[in-house]
């Protein structure tokens, strides 16, 4: 009954105005503050367009926090529960536009390169619309290096909020709580980028989403969850590289390592994994801990020769 309301043009326009009116009245009870002022007034003192990349459970309340007299265009997703959302979206002043990285992801990414081309604001959860969670997507990557605009982190959070149990573990903003609205440092996308390049900026374009995200949550007393810190993990040994590259090399000039083995050291096997029915792994990091793991690694194949 309801699922078939929310379907008839007339029930998707009442909800999608309940829902706006909502989250304003929440919004409204809240204690609002900025984090990095500076970095936001350099925003919108700038002229053209600007790609504003908030992760997708962060939805709720950044669509609500203001257009700042700017035209906003938002990609959403076509499904039933896309179009919902968007009738509420709408009512705070900003344009949808259709499409997703799964449907249609070729002419949104053509309607946003106009938009962009046109001067609008445009705002993107580069993890949207079906994850993985807090995984930038390369889309976004793209569309700065058409477009020439700079990628601009932003978020929120608060002091009182629920997580709900949907894919990316969506933030509902509850009333009374302290909220914060953070915004990150632009980030320059070159137009002539090698697929090395375009990895390089989707990394870096997660990493400090993620840590922006973080530092929110920090703000007003909330703990990162596991799946945010594996993700920053992640990317802080990706930006890592070029630096631990650089430092390896210096080791092999001063006669310190072996070139012939370096890939051992980033953690690449000199040899393929073997197929065998039972592959176990031992870890041991220094020739200590190696010596010590021999007679264990013979007793296993001594009990175990297919192992």
């Amino acid at each position: 009954m309801l699922k078939a309301f929310i379907a008839w043009p007339v029930g998707t326009a009442i909800v999608g105005w309940l829902l706006a009116t909502l989250v304003r009245v929440i919004k409204a009870t809240m204690r609002w503050r900025v984090l990095h002022e500076a970095r936001r007034d350099a925003v919108l003192a700038r002229p053209g367009p600007v790609i504003f990349a908030f992760w997708h459970n962060r939805l709720m309340m950044m669509v609500a926090l203001g257009t700042f007299g700017r035209r906003v265009v938002l990609l959403q997703s076509q499904h039933r529960d896309g179009r919902l959302a968007s009738n509420a979206i709408q009512r705070f002043g900003i344009t949808t536009i259709w499409g997703s990285t799964a449907k249609g992801g070729t002419s949104a990414l053509r309607a946003l390169i106009r938009a962009g081309k046109a001067g609008d604001w445009i705002a993107l959860t580069p993890d949207g619309p079906r994850g993985p969670r807090m995984r930038c997507q390369p889309g976004i990557v793209m569309l700065a290096q058409r477009t020439g605009a700079p990628v601009v982190p932003i978020t929120w959070s608060t002091s009182r909020r629920k997580r709900l149990g949907t894919w990316d573990r969506m933030i509902i903003a509850l009333p009374f709580g302290d909220g914060v609205l953070s915004w990150g440092e632009p980030i320059e996308v070159p137009r002539d980028l090698d697929s090395d390049g375009m990895e390089t900026y989707r990394r870096r374009i997660e990493a400090a989403l993620t840590a922006l995200s973080d530092e929110a949550d920090a703000a007003v007393g909330v703990a990162p969850t596991a799946a945010e810190i594996l993700s920053l993990y992640r990317a802080a040994m990706h930006l890592g590289r070029p630096l631990a590259t650089a430092i390896l090399r210096r080791r092999v000039a001063q006669g310190k390592e072996d070139a012939l083995r370096l890939g051992e050291r980033r953690g690449v096997a000199a040899r393929p994994r073997p197929v065998t029915p039972r592959l176990i792994w031992i870890h041991a990091a220094s020739v200590g801990e190696s010596v010590s793991a021999l007679p264990l690694i013979n007793h296993i194949l001594d009990d175990d020769p297919d192992a």
